[in-house]
């Protein structure tokens, strides 16, 4: 196979090339969503295998070194591909999904309540995590693009 072909970085370049890689050998009849998804776990158990026993020094240093950091990234690799496949088996555009959970995790953990602090959302002060994003123009303020949100008239910036 031609390695021009995964010279992709977008999701969605990733995504073809890897439905491609899939294609090209008939194995779609073997990704039912079921599947997939089991498969997406075994290999994020793998990743998760590089660091068992080991102390938290030890799993810091593992991109230090070639073998390591090969064995990431090959697990990482394999976690992203069936991540992409189950996507796209269920309709379900990454960025958009990404982009929306961002919005959500933002309102669940405002910046005044969880910076800093690894506590669960609903164990966060109710009057810091009442206080979370509320409109597409507090997203935009925090780098989120959120096209598909409508901002209701109160939202919208003016340029008076």
């Amino acid at each position: 196979m031609n390695n021009t072909k995964f010279n992709s970085s977008t999701l969605s370049e990733l995504q073809q090339a890897v439905l491609a890689f899939r294609d090209e050998r008939d194995w779609k009849q073997f990704h039912t969503l079921r599947h997939l998804i089991v498969s997406l776990n075994l290999e994020a158990a793998e990743l998760l295998e590089l660091t068992q026993w080991k102390r938290d020094e030890e799993v810091a240093a593992l991109p230090q070194h070639a073998e390591g950091r090969e064995a990431l990234s090959d697990e990482c690799a394999d976690v992203l591909m069936y991540l992409l496949l189950v996507a796209n088996e269920a309709g379900i555009d990454l960025g958009e999904a990404v982009r929306s959970k961002l919005i959500k995790n933002a309102r669940k953990y405002p910046v005044e309540a969880a910076r800093g602090v690894s506590t669960k959302y609903d164990r966060l002060p109710t009057e810091a995590v009442s206080v979370g994003i509320k409109t597409t123009h507090e997203a935009r303020n925090i780098g989120i693009n959120n096209s598909t949100d409508n901002d209701t008239d109160d939202t919208k910036e003016t340029n008076d």
